[in-house]
């Protein structure tokens, strides 16, 4: 929600008002999406730990938090989408919801039949394909470098930005951070819904070109010293990379870095777990990464980008300053909903054409699921669960 959105009730005549100080093209759907607590659960919280009591087609019947959830479907149910009630054919009486972490045990469950819904990666996944198993698939930024445009860094040379960018093979890069599953960034925004969200953004992705990057960086006076590391008015090109950690983003790195390697970078590489990562980048100082991975994914609407991609705040902490894509910006947000999607769609153009970002990819996860079929992977809608005849 906007941080200076006001709200007022008049429960006489049945309306909220909401107030903004500046225009949001979307705040009549951001507002759809809000849940709304109702007035019993307002008043007694406590309740609610380990109990529903809402108007879903579900209820909670036993939780078991770290373990279990078991939900039974309500008997009352006449208001679902496209006309679901609890009558309609199809939908279980009972949905038991495990807590399994490990991605070989829900596939080992699966082929059992001990479980007939889970969300299983590669290499794994092959294993479920191989036995004729199928299931939703969504998709999402396997990784999305961002450069650190702090003075203090050489990442602030806009042409040690576009070298690098043009000497990265981001489709090799999204195989193997994917383990083969990967495809070529469609948009920032990922998800369902998502609004006008880009299909191609990879194709404003400066083109891999070693060649073209090794001159850029000549043109620009970053000289090849005999160490093989470039150097500009006695300061080397060193470029420190922050990655969150697993074996695949190790290995994608580590070949990262011997492509900028190539080009007379030398690279040093952190790994981090996403808390540890989040923490560096949003406390406010340019901190010791020049390039960082970090993957904005899951947002609906491309407003709420913005503020990673511009201004002083602390979301956008490798201070980009594009003023192409503040022009589109701004334009976008005096145009009402879906009118602006030509404008939002080329303020995403410019952050990746100018090097500012660089999405690598996109990886596929698939929810696989045995004896039933329902609409998206991460989360199941439960209105649209239908057992299999």
């Amino acid at each position: 929600m906007p941080p200076d959105l006001t709200a007022t009730a008049d429960g006489a005549a049945n309306t909220v008002t909401l107030k903004t100080a500046m225009p949001n093209p979307f705040l009549t759907e951001m507002v759809g999406q809000v849940l709304i607590v109702c007035s019993s659960g307002l008043s007694n919280p406590d309740e609610y730990s380990n109990a529903f009591d809402g108007t879903g087609l579900y209820t909670l019947t036993d939780a078991r938090p770290g373990e279990s959830y078991t939900l039974t479907r309500r008997s009352d149910y006449t208001w679902g989408p496209g006309g679901t009630t609890s009558d309609t054919p199809g939908l279980p009486m009972t949905v038991t919801v495990n807590v399994i972490t490990n991605n070989i045990t829900r596939a080992n469950l699966l082929l059992s039949g001990e479980t007939n819904f889970a969300t299983v990666t590669m290499p794994d996944s092959e294993r479920l394909e191989a036995a004729g198993m199928s299931g939703i698939s969504a998709s999402m930024l396997s990784a999305q470098l961002f450069f650190n445009h702090d003075d203090a860094h050489v990442t602030a040379d806009p042409a040690v930005r576009m070298a690098l960018v043009r000497a990265t093979n981001t489709d090799e890069i999204a195989e193997i951070l994917t383990g083969g599953n990967g495809s070529p960034a469609q948009s920032f925004q990922s998800g369902q819904p998502t609004t006008c969200a880009l299909k191609d953004l990879h194709s404003s992705v400066p083109s891999f070109d070693e060649q073209e990057a090794s001159r850029i960086l000549d043109a620009a006076g970053w000289v090849m010293e005999s160490d093989g590391v470039r150097s500009k008015r006695g300061k080397k090109l060193t470029v420190n990379i922050l990655h969150l950690q697993g074996s695949e983003r190790t290995a994608a790195f580590e070949y990262l870095a011997s492509q900028w390697k190539n080009l007379g970078v030398h690279v040093t590489i952190q790994a981090a777990d996403s808390s540890v990562i989040q923490s560096i980048l949003l406390s406010g100082n340019s901190g010791n990464w020049d390039v960082a991975d970090l993957a904005i994914g899951g947002v609906s609407f491309p407003s709420m980008m913005v503020s990673f991609f511009s201004g002083a705040g602390p979301q956008n902490f490798a201070k980009i300053k594009n003023p192409d894509f503040d022009l589109n910006v701004a334009a976008a947000m005096n145009t009402l909903g879906l009118e602006g999607c030509p404008q939002w769609q080329e303020a995403e153009r410019a952050i990746v054409a100018n090097a500012d970002v660089l999405p690598i990819g996109w990886s596929s996860t698939v929810a696989y699921t045995d004896g039933f079929t329902a609409r998206q992977a991460i989360p199941i809608e439960p209105w649209s669960i239908r057992k299999n005849k």
